[in-house]
């Protein structure tokens, strides 16, 4: 097992300089083993001196009798010598090479997000829109400008389809229910007191005139909007002298509003006439012009309520007339029977006055019921329209009012012919598009170089997108899949990158 890095907490450039400080002194250590080497022989030499004065003063004293223990004595002397001078070399030689297992290693270390990921994911974003608008034309008309595509990344189609019939019909059934009340009133009304239709309306409800008549504040369309995914990459401590590299991968995943901006930018670039699903206006079209007519229907109805309260005021008071008129003519009849003898002549007027009052008081209590039922109805009608026309500008959080969706996707429903002509602001949708996003990561790869070399580092992303393509006309998928690419990005550590999109 290595030994722990001591200058593990330094920075790089000062982790290179304690390791040349410890090349140094490793040096200064030799230097020192050479001096103590050569004291060694020195005193080696000094003792040979002092050896051969001893020989020399042994052999003089004692020449006769000790010349066999002077030559042992001579030769061990040298024989510790010359082991001394061999292990003084054996150090010189030793301390002249470094011990390379004391050197610290060196450390790349590379925090936060990937070097270039933000540019890697994206290229491979566009990448992917640009294959999956390929797949798509494919499939359209060789004009691709004839066509309108809307790019939409709800999948819910049906359901906000399902609202715009529902708001058709509910419009087409109210105005009915406004054009029922409103001729029953005018058959109520004597042919002299029927009052002109109002200013920009018919009876017929067919026509308003130039332009129509707009409900205010109801034309709400909810923008949606999303966060892309962050993610950390921190490689490991590297070799000194070894390219050792490391390699870490992190998810990153782009919205779904994301995808399809890229596939409409992608789709546009091709020619196509595209549009996306809330980022657009939606001006004037039938469906509002019917709103106009409904709203203009009700200021009628409002207006028939009112007359109809005061038809209502007059006709309790005629039946109150008529009530007293039959009562005044029983009366009559009932004093002229009292007193005797009556004539069958008087008794005969009387009788008629009675009859003719009772008639006139059921055909006033008639009218009476017809128009209360008139009015009751009126009223009724009145609060199912003001109950539409809030409900459908009701805005829920989230999401957007039941009007902007019946609105964004009335287009999927106008004839060609009919909507070019009635419609100058736009153009019925032919084809729907529906992305959405699929996973994608980036890698990054760090390559920790020798003290002399630039680290370097390379970094790679993948992004996935699925797509359907829908003809309204016959309701069937023409294209539908799912898309990967990848985009690469490399350089050195610490220098500037000049990122080009591919």
């Amino acid at each position: 097992m290595p030994d722990p890095d001591p200058y593990e907490h330094l920075p790089a450039d000062l982790r290179r300089e304690a390791q040349q400080a410890a090349v140094d002194k490793a040096r200064a250590e030799a230097d020192k083993a050479t001096a103590d080497a050569a004291k060694a022989r020195a005193d080696a030499d000094q003792a040979r001196a002092t050896a051969d004065k001893t020989t020399a003063d042994n052999e003089a004293a004692q020449r006769s009798t000790a010349v066999a223990a002077t030559d042992a004595t001579n030769l061990k002397t040298a024989a510790e010598a010359e082991r001394d001078a061999a292990a003084a070399r054996t150090a010189t030689a030793t301390a002249l090479v470094p011990d390379l297992s004391k050197l610290e290693k060196s450390a790349l270390t590379v925090t936060g997000d990937p070097v270039r990921g933000v540019a890697v994911s994206t290229f491979a974003l566009g990448a992917a829109a640009t294959e999956a608008a390929k797949q798509v034309t494919d499939v359209l008309p060789d004009d691709l400008s004839t066509p309108a595509l809307l790019v939409t990344t709800d999948p819910e189609l049906a359901a906000g389809d399902a609202v715009y019939w529902q708001v058709l019909s509910t419009l087409a059934e109210l105005r009915g229910r406004v054009r029922t009340v409103l001729d029953a009133e005018l058959s109520l009304q004597e042919p002299g007191a029927q009052e002109a239709p109002g200013p920009g309306t018919t009876r017929g409800g067919d026509e308003l005139g130039p332009g129509g008549v707009t409900a205010p504040g109801l034309d709400v369309t909810g923008v949606g909007a999303a966060v892309a995914a962050v993610a950390k990459l921190v490689p490991g401590v590297l070799n000194l002298f070894v390219a050792d590299r490391t390699v870490a991968t992190s998810a990153v995943t782009h919205e779904d509003s994301t995808c399809a901006v890229a596939v409409v930018g992608a789709l546009a670039a091709a020619g196509c006439t595209v549009s996306l699903d809330t980022f657009r206006t939606l001006g004037r079209s039938p469906l509002q012009k019917r709103l106009g007519r409904l709203a203009a229907r009700r200021e009628d109805l409002a207006a028939a309520l009112l007359r109809l309260a005061t038809a209502k005021a007059e006709a309790a008071t005629a039946v109150a007339e008529a009530d007293r008129a039959v009562a005044s003519a029983r009366s009559d009849l009932a004093e002229l029977v009292a007193r005797p003898p009556v004539q069958d002549s008087e008794k005969s007027v009387l009788e008629d006055a009675v009859e003719t009052a009772r008639l006139a008081l059921a055909a006033a209590q008639e009218h009476l019921a017809a128009v209360t039922l008139v009015a009751d109805k009126g009223t009724l009608v009145l609060a199912q329209v003001d109950a539409f026309l809030v409900s459908v500008a009701a805005t829920p959080a989230p999401g957007r009012s039941a009007w902007a969706t019946a609105r964004m996707l009335e287009w999927l429903h106008l004839p060609p012919r009919a909507g070019a002509s009635s419609v100058p602001e736009g153009r019925p949708i032919t084809h729907v598009v529906l992305v959405r996003a699929g996973k994608g990561d980036v890698t990054m790869t760090t390559s920790n170089r020798a003290l002399w070399l630039a680290d370097r580092f390379s970094t790679d992303g993948t992004q996935s997108l699925s797509y359907l393509c829908l003809d309204v006309s016959s309701n069937t998928v023409l294209a539908a899949g799912v898309v990967a690419r990848t985009g690469v990005v490399g350089g050195k550590l610490g220098r500037t990158q000049d990122v080009a999109n591919p």
